[in-house]
Formats: C-alpha cells, sequence, structure tokens
C-alpha cells in the first residue's frame, strides 16, 4: 500500500511523481473538478470516510468533509458541479448507497440508493446523468444503472453483455466503453475483453426560443411521453413513428435531456 501519486504528460509521453497524498489508502475512489482532485474513501487497515483534495496549480493536498459512509471499492465520479461516492464496501456489507459533495458548501448528501448493492464496479458521466457498470454483490453482474441527478432516481438499462467487476470505464464521444475486469475471484477470469454502449441523446433547450411558444413545448413534451408509453407497450401509436421504435433504455436518456421550462 502507498501514497505515492504520478502524473502523465500526453505531450512528452512521460510520468512524473507530485505529491504523496495524506493518507496511505488502497481501493479508494476519484474524481477531478477543474484544477482539483479528489480521492474518496478506500482501505489502510480501515475502511475510511475521509476525502482530501488535490490542487493540481500547487501540487497540495488538502482535507475537506468526509462521506457520510465509509466506503472502499466504490466508485466516485464528477457530475456537473458536484462529486459522487456509489456503492462500495463498508467493512460489514455491499452497499448500494450513493452520496453527493457539494464542492461549494464542502458538505456530503446522500442521494436515493442503487437498485443493486454493489462494490468493484465502474461509473461515467454524461451530461446529468451517471452510469454505474457491473461489479460485486456476492456474484459477478452485468448490471447497469443510470441516475438522474435532477430527478434522484435511478433506473436498471441495458446490461453489459460480460458480467464484470475490477473492470473499469470511460466515456468517448456518445460511447461508453467497459475495459477489463474479473468474471470470478480466480486469478485465470482476468478479461482483456472490452465492449461499448452507444448512448444517443439530444439536449432540447427549448425554453429561449422565439419562435417556441409556451403551447407547442408542451405539445413535444406530449408527444415524447407518449412514445415513451407505447415504447413500453412495443405498440407504437402510429407506425411512423419514429420514437416509438428507439429502445427504452434510450428514449429514456432522450426523454430526461428534455427541458420544457
Amino acid at each position: 500500500m502507498t501514497n505515492i501519486v504520478e502524473k502523465y504528460d500526453i505531450k512528452s509521453n512521460q510520468w512524473s511523481s507530485v505529491a504523496p497524498i495524506i493518507t496511505v489508502r488502497s481501493r479508494l475512489g476519484a474524481a477531478s473538478y477543474r484544477e482539483f482532485i479528489f480521492a474518496t474513501g478506500g482501505y489502510n487497515g480501515d475502511y475510511l470516510a475521509t476525502v482530501e483534495k488535490y490542487n493540481t496549480l500547487t501540487n497540495q493536498w488538502s482535507k475537506v468533509s468526509s462521506m457520510t459512509t465509509k466506503r472502499s471499492a466504490h466508485a466516485s465520479v464528477t457530475c456537473g458541479d458536484s462529486i459522487y461516492s456509489i456503492g462500495g464496501y463498508d467493512g460489514r456489507q455491499c452497499l448500494n448507497s450513493a452520496e453527493r459533495y457539494d464542492i461549494q458548501t464542502d458538505q456530503w448528501i446522500s442521494i436515493a440508493p442503487m437498485n443493486q448493492a454493489r462494490n468493484d464496479h465502474a461509473s461515467v458521466s454524461i451530461g446529468e446523468s451517471i452510469f454505474v457498470l457491473g461489479g460485486w454483490n456476492g456474484s459477478t453482474l452485468k448490471s447497469v444503472e443510470m441516475y438522474d441527478t435532477r430527478s434522484n432516481k435511478w433506473m436498471e438499462i441495458t446490461p453489459i453483455n460480460t458480467a464484470r467487476y475490477y473492470l473499469a470505464a470511460a466515456i468517448c464521444g456518445n460511447s461508453i466503453f467497459a475495459i477489463g475486469g474479473k468474471e470470478t475471484e480466480s486469478d485465470s477470469s482476468a478479461l482483456k475483453t472490452v465492449e461499448k454502449l452507444e448512448v444517443y441523446f439530444v439536449h432540447w433547450s427549448l425554453s429561449n426560443h422565439k419562435y417556441c411558444s409556451p403551447f407547442l413545448k408542451r405539445q413535444i413534451h406530449c408527444l415524447l411521453m407518449m412514445c415513451l408509453c407505447d415504447t413500453v407497450s412495443r405498440n407504437p401509436l402510429h407506425p411512423q413513428c419514429a420514437l416509438a421504435f428507439i429502445p427504452k433504455d434510450i428514449l429514456m436518456v432522450i426523454f430526461g435531456f428534455l427541458s420544457i421550462d
């Protein structure tokens, strides 16, 4: 176990050491916001709730408010102006709980729990949504959940093809990549496979459009709602309604990004 931290310079293709973290920890979460990097929780003989902030401009670490729950093998991700820590293990049980760090007030606030407890999973964010992939809760998971930061709700979406934990996830373009991991506790189950989910969404921002009346905005809202309902039953109101043939989970992402206020 180490407190060593390194950074990679893309231009020079070189790694170099930076200031070490204050508390030695493994199986931690990490997320960045502007010039800051946050290291959350982890394990060093004890299960940790402590959080540290690294200033990339000054090369210094400082302590910030601790999470409300001890978490190891969890996921941390930035979405909007907040850091989210999700799931993990607290020394007694696998967790489905999650919490949000308000960077401006230096406070952690509990949010809605996931549908499934999990640790050793991966997480990424797109727009105002957070995606949690795979993990372990007594068995290896294919499950993928999406969290809407505005409605504070989780929903299951298309699972990954291969159950995996200890995986990594990344966003590139409009795709989420699930990379590597393990299928079982056996060392021979380590994976080199990679899979991706295409995430199509449209951020409709109609509020300030000079040609868009409140009536028109409501009509668009109703149309999407009708298509969403019909997608659930797979019985479109009109055979030429393209939205009715979009998979339910993708349509939910589209619908979730509609702004009609």
